[in-house]
């Protein structure tokens, strides 16, 4: 039989193997892809969302004279910033999170003038 610390040590040692592996799989085969599309003549938002293992679509109607715009995220260490739009049913929608201030003035910008045809 083994020592109970030697059997510890082995059942931490597999408990960090799993917690690695979940990790790794989450990281990279479960995180989605985003695609923003603007309909400007529909007056619609939607955001594909793909990853190897699942996929989604989001449409989200927008009333007229709606603008994107540069809201502060909550980040831990530094600040970041998002870009979202006032929906007609929903409220807020977020197109982009946790960027640089200058992303998300870009996104903005570019996002507002395929808005407006």
């Amino acid at each position: 039989m083994d020592p109970p610390a030697e059997l510890w040590a082995r059942w931490g040692i597999l408990a960090i193997f799993a917690l690695c592996c979940y990790s790794v799989i989450h990281e990279f085969m479960l995180r989605p892809t985003r695609v923003t599309t603007i309909r400007a003549a529909q007056r619609q938002v939607v955001v594909q969302e793909t990853a190897p293992w699942r996929k989604s679509e989001i449409v989200v109607s927008i009333p007229p004279g709606t603008r994107f715009e540069i809201f502060e995220c909550d980040s831990d260490n530094s600040v970041a910033h998002g870009v979202r739009i006032k929906s007609i049913d929903k409220g807020w929608f977020t197109v982009a999170e946790y960027v640089s201030k200058e992303d998300a003035e870009c996104l903005a910008s570019d996002a507002n003038s395929k808005l407006l045809g």
